[in-house]
């Protein structure tokens, strides 16, 4: 297989302060930062992390290998605004204006967004531009929740604890999650997307494949259909609300994606759906079930670049789905699977395959003979980059942890039922009933004297001055800036 471009982020090199044309590093002595920009953050546009030394003068210490502790897979190095970074913190759930989310996703540089409210924010769409950290787990009351759709449109991403649903119009939210062109080193953690009328998640693009990518302990649930008058009903109900199919995760192409410890759960098939060309993409320790027989699917292409063909190497290593198969493996047209094309698959159960002792290949089914190019494996066809140790091989024990874990914390009432849905395998609301109304409480922030975004008490307990403006964004001796160590906290 021919070499793939380097997938190293592009940085400019050099402190601006030394002479250099790279941004500003962290690592401000904090009372300079406070001297300076007394004002509050969202006055200002933002806290910087500007040219300096370290703390007490010292050395800085040497950035993370990790996004945060626990990150696994292809995205786990993403940095997100951590290199460079101005602090924004949103203050309410307007649709534009100084404290809200579109405001700070609209400023310019890197960027690390802390929530002080909780809330509901209604929008259309959204994008993420590169060099992004969105700590949605910094919400108090019952989380910050979006009623819309977001669109990842430049590298180097973190999201993590976000609630994303779709729209109540007439037509509804067609893509939940986009993900576009050529993107590298993205990770969601901890996240949460329903009520989606098509694709609650989709990297389908008709340009150069995104790659890096990790999505994990993550909930995709409850897709929506259209009802016979474009009311956004739920998939489960009459036929005649089968106008759009409610998939869960288009993933098309992909190149080097990590998929673990996700649970989707009534949704309609994509469950997920990988089609070529597909560079490494691993499904790991993750649960499903479907509103229907759906499952996950292969495509040899996709319908962006329907006769482009590329080898096709996925591993699929101790996921449990609550339905016949794990994958249908389909060709589209006349193409076929690129030479040396794989699928390695490592005990994974189904209504079918129960046990350990059972055949594998009964976990998939070929929709034609030419799909049959895709080749089953016994052996791994790459270097996973989810570390054995992370990878629970008891299958129940596996799907406990999913159940217990996954999802935005503190988990909120609906991705509650959803859960509970799964393990009584029933469906808790119908079309034509419509869906539940969304309430999210904004709650209290805990007292933030220099409004930095880390709590008084916190930073007390941590040796920091709860008056000193700038010491969120120096880095602490874990090489994560303070802002990420205090955010790192609250997810268990």
């Amino acid at each position: 297989m021919a070499p793939l471009p380097s997938c190293d982020v592009e940085r400019t090199r050099g402190n601006p302060a030394d002479g250099g044309d790279g941004p500003s590093m962290p690592g401000w002595k904090a009372s300079a930062l406070h001297d300076d920009r007394g004002a509050s953050i969202e006055a200002d546009g933002g806290l910087d992390a500007g040219a300096g030394s370290g703390p007490e003068g010292g050395v800085l210490p040497p950035g993370p290998a990790l996004a945060f502790p626990g990150a696994v897979g292809f995205g786990r190095n993403a940095t997100g605004g951590r290199d460079g970074a101005k602090l924004y913190i949103v203050s309410n759930t307007k649709t534009s204006g100084a404290g809200s989310l579109p405001w700070a996703l609209g400023q310019p540089g890197p960027r690390i967004v802390v929530f002080k409210t909780g809330g509901l924010l209604e929008i259309g769409k959204m994008a993420v531009p590169a060099n992004t950290t969105l700590l949605f787990q910094t919400a108090p009351g019952d989380g910050f929740a979006i009623r819309g759709a977001l669109d990842v449109a430049g590298s180097n991403v973190i999201i993590r604890g976000l609630r994303l649903f779709g729209e109540a119009d007439s037509d509804g939210t067609a893509v939940g999650l986009a993900m576009g062109n050529n993107l590298r080193n993205i990770i969601i953690d901890h996240s949460s997307i329903a009520w989606i009328r098509n694709e609650s998640m989709s990297t389908w693009t008709g340009g150069p494949m995104s790659e890096l990518i990790t999505v994990q302990y993550t909930a995709i649930y409850e897709g929506l259909a259209r009802g016979p008058g474009h009311e956004a009903c739920n998939y489960l109900g009459p036929k005649a609300c089968q106008a759009w199919e409610a998939h869960a995760m288009q993933l098309c192409p992909a190149s080097r994606m990590s998929l673990y410890r996700n649970a989707l759960i009534n949704t309609d098939g994509r469950a997920p759906k990988f089609a070529g060309p597909v560079n490494r993409a691993e499904l790991v320790n993750s649960i499903s079930m479907q509103a229907s027989t759906g499952s996950g699917k292969i495509d040899s292409a996709n319908s962006a670049n329907p006769t482009t063909t590329g080898q096709v190497l996925i591993h699929a290593i101790k996921n449990k789905v609550k339905q016949d198969l794990l994958f249908n493996i389909l060709v589209r047209g006349s193409t076929t699977y690129g030479s040396g094309s794989q699928l390695y698959l490592e005990d994974n159960r189904t209504t079918k395959r129960t046990s350990a002792g059972q055949s594998e290949s009964s976990v998939v089914k070929y929709k034609t003979d030419a799909a049959k190019s895709l080749k089953l494996s016994s052996t791994p066809a790459f270097k996973s980059e989810i570390p054995a140790s992370a990878i629970e091989g008891d299958i129940s024990k596996m799907e406990q942890i999913v159940l217990d874990e996954v999802g935005p914390h503190p988990r909120d009432r609906y991705l509650d039922a959803a859960i509970k849905d799964y393990k009584s395998g029933t469906r808790h609301f119908q079309c034509p009933q419509g869906l539940p109304k969304l309430t999210f409480a904004a709650g209290t922030y805990p007292k933030d004297s220099d409004d930095d975004g880390l709590p008084d008490a916190w930073e007390q307990k941590n040796g920091l001055d709860p008056n000193e403006k700038g010491d969120a964004l120096i880095r602490s001796e874990s090489g994560y800036l303070w802002i990420e160590t205090y955010a790192n906290s609250l997810i268990p």
